[in-house]
């Protein structure tokens, strides 16, 4: 345990280790929680869960648990157990498609981040009660003014220019 007192739980796996370290757990957005059905499973033993990427508003607003949404970041899009040997993809339209390491593998990470700051209404309307960010590729005066752009409810747009 050495200090630590709280895991971030992304594989079914791992919950009996941390339960067992005597950490109180809350759900990555890798558990894939798409459901209230599995949310609920979920919420008989964690604190709080970060749904799946993969949702719409509405489907967010479905689940009626303590539940965290990603505001901000780059989605992961592929782990690759070989090492491409890179740290970035271009696809023909000359997209940038960082590669970040993690452990022996790759990952594959949007071109583009998603930002919803500029949906901070809807998602208070959807009952999401967490804002969860991924902050991968970003220096530390991004990060502070993406951070800024989200507490402002800045445009897209407008956060765009600021970050930049």
């Amino acid at each position: 345990k050495n200090g630590a007192v709280h895991a971030l739980v992304g594989n079914v796996g791992h919950i009996s280790l941390a339960k067992e370290a005597g950490l109180v757990l809350h759900g990555d957005w890798r558990l894939n929680i798409m459901s209230s059905y599995t949310a609920a499973i979920f919420d008989e033993i964690m604190e709080d869960i970060t749904l799946s990427p993969e949702l719409i508003l509405p489907q967010i607003r479905d689940i009626r648990f303590a539940k965290n949404v990603i505001v901000y970041g780059r989605q992961v899009l592929m782990t690759l157990e070989k090492p491409v040997g890179t740290g970035q993809l271009t696809d023909r339209t000359k997209a940038v498609f960082p590669i970040l390491r993690e452990g022996g593998r790759d990952i594959l990470v949007n071109s583009v981040p998603t930002y919803m700051a500029d949906r901070k209404a809807e998602l208070a309307k959807a009952g999401q009660i967490g804002y969860h960010f991924l902050f991968t590729t970003e220096g530390k005066q991004e990060t502070l003014n993406i951070l800024t752009s989200y507490e402002k409810g800045w445009t897209t747009k407008k956060a765009v220019r600021r970050i930049k």
